[in-house]
């Protein structure tokens, strides 16, 4: 009745930006930022309208997906 698959993975993309500075030194992220600028959506396709805000790279259907994107 909820839809907590997109919620949970804000969830982990939270944990591992908190616990990596590596992670956020890469997306040249502070550790502020983190909160301000991860996803916090419960819908799949909220991943589109946050990476378009985030100015983050959206490959087409046909790209093969690789360990650590976000597939929606």
């Amino acid at each position: 009745a909820w839809p907590w698959c997109a919620a949970f993975t804000d969830w982990v993309i939270r944990e591992w930006l908190a616990g990596n500075p590596d992670a956020r030194r890469a997306l040249g992220w502070r550790t502020e930022d983190v909160e301000s600028r991860r996803p916090k959506t419960a819908a799949a396709f909220g991943y589109l309208d946050w990476a378009r805000g985030a100015a983050q790279e959206i490959l087409p259907p046909s790209a093969a997906p690789e360990p650590g994107m976000i597939v929606i």
